[in-house]
Parts: C-alpha cells; structure tokens; sequence
C-alpha cells in the first residue's frame, strides 16, 4: 500500500495478520482504520496525518519495531 494516494484503507480488504511487515507509508491516510491487528513490522510515514507509536499500538500488536 506504498504510494497509491489512499485517503483510508480500502475496505475490501481484509489484512488480519501480516506475519512480516506492513507498509503504509507515502499515502494520505487519517485514519488507522482497516489495518491488520497484528504485524511483525509496522511503516507508517509521510501520510496526511502524522500518527503516533502509541496509536498504531492501539489498532495493531506489532512483534517488532514501528516506524511513524
């Protein structure tokens, strides 16, 4: 999800758990909503809204390291 313009993330999909890392970077996300409720990695920059380590962890359990 690198670099599509997305505003959220698209609701037919289903994530669930992503056993390496999701990348969301790049976008023009507002919101966490839709993302996976766990993940080994998690990349979250350069979106409309700068998010926090903290919200990311209250979407998502996250095995190793955020990066926002």
């Amino acid at each position: 999800m690198i670099s599509k313009g997305l505003d959220k993330l698209p609701e037919y999909i289903k994530f669930g758990k992503v056993d390496g890392w999701f990348y969301c970077d790049n976008n023009q996300l507002v919101s966490l909503e839709g993302c996976p409720f766990s993940v080994g990695g998690f990349y979250c920059r350069n979106n409309k809204k700068q998010f926090s380590e903290e919200e990311v962890k209250r979407v998502c359990k996250v095995k190793y390291s955020i990066h926002v």
